[in-house]
């Protein structure tokens, strides 16, 4: 929920046209995601929370208050240390979760999050060339 939030934010605010495009493919992929975690915690008759954390809130505090190049380098930034802490919470979910249901979801998730992780590098590299 943070990351499509933090997205948004970055389909108003970056500069970069590539920045915009990585954005809405963030948003498209993680509110698919976020759908069918909701599916499954209706399954298991579990509310999930409605409002992003006060740590991500922080961070996107952060974020408003920068434009142009540098709002696009810190959102890459984040963007590249939220999914390397997703990918290791998946692959370990996938690898060690209790729930085959669950297991699947954070092994079907994990090729797009690997790949959100790649474009967010690639960009980070090339904004610093």
């Amino acid at each position: 929920m943070a990351e499509v939030e933090l997205a948004r934010l970055a389909e108003q605010k970056a500069a970069s046209p590539q920045v915009k495009d990585f954005a809405r493919q963030l948003v498209e992929d993680h509110t698919k995601a976020d759908n069918e975690l909701k599916g499954l915690a209706v399954n298991f008759n579990t509310t999930l929370p409605t409002e992003v954390d006060s740590k991500a809130r922080s961070e996107m505090g952060k974020l408003s208050k920068l434009s142009g190049a540098r709002f696009d380098h810190e959102f890459i930034k984040q963007a590249i240390d939220d999914h390397q802490s997703d990918i290791k919470a998946f692959e370990h979910e996938a690898d060690n979760g209790g729930n085959q249901a669950i297991k699947t979801f954070a092994s079907n998730t994990l090729p797009a999050l690997r790949e959100h992780l790649r474009m967010a590098q690639n960009l980070g590299s090339t904004a610093h060339r």
